[in-house]
């Protein structure tokens, strides 16, 4: 595939320092640069508000390490989610693809509390894991929390950075994630998907001035 950015290579070294897998090298779509602005805005510790989180409540017996090896295995299936977001030399952002991101795995046990102060642990544990802010240049920016609270009661808490994902992408995300917990994480079993690549690359051939042109109408 051709490069989608113009790099110095120089820059692309420095890169492949810190980040060894460094796969390739991809512009942001329009969206994306508005939400790394807005990330890059808020330097303290308050929330991101673009920091989504799903919650999957799972009943009968769980396998964590069958669970957590899914999750790696979505990781593996999906480029644009081991990316990295940076700022050139020359202010232009950009999004790093690596090939080899260790998914952040976490687990929680509930079950030494009380029936009734369960559920508001649960309450807590999901507010933290979703307050915790991503770095932006450290992928991925997302990441899995496995809550137990009883015997055979589970709490899967998938939270991501919605520079990665959106309402419609997460429904799909999930089932595929519950196809790899049933696959063992095999994911060659599954049908291949297109890449996040492919959109960019279309995008980068599109009319700017003309898009620019329709929004200040619509805008107006």
């Amino acid at each position: 595939d051709l490069p989608l950015v113009d790099i110095d290579q120089k820059e692309i070294e420095t890169w492949e320092q810190r980040y060894p897998s460094l796969a390739d090298v991809w512009p942001l779509s329009p969206l994306q640069t508005g939400l790394l602005f807005h990330a890059s805005m808020t330097i303290d510790e308050r929330v991101d508000v673009y920091t989504m989180q799903a919650v999957l409540d799972l009943e009968g017996a769980v396998d964590p390490d069958r669970l957590r090896d899914a999750g790696q295995a979505l990781l593996d299936r999906y480029p644009n989610l081991r990316t990295a977001f940076v700022t050139d030399d020359e202010g232009q952002s950009l999004q790093l693809v690596l090939d080899e991101v260790e998914l952040p795995w976490r687990t929680v046990d509930l079950t030494d509390r009380a029936d009734d102060a369960r559920e508001a642990g649960l309450a807590e544990v999901l507010a933290d894991e979703q307050a915790r802010r991503f770095d932006m240049e450290t992928a991925p920016l997302m990441r899995f929390l496995l809550v137990r609270s009883g015997a055979d009661r589970y709490h899967l808490a998938v939270t991501s950075h919605h520079i990665l994902l959106d309402g419609w992408s997460m429904p799909l995300l999930m089932q595929d994630l519950m196809a790899l917990y049933v696959l063992r994480g095999d994911r060659t079993v599954l049908p291949r998907v297109r890449s996040y690549r492919n959109f960019l690359a279309w995008l980068a051939e599109q009319d700017h001035a003309a898009s620019l042109d329709a929004w200040a109408q619509t805008l107006q």
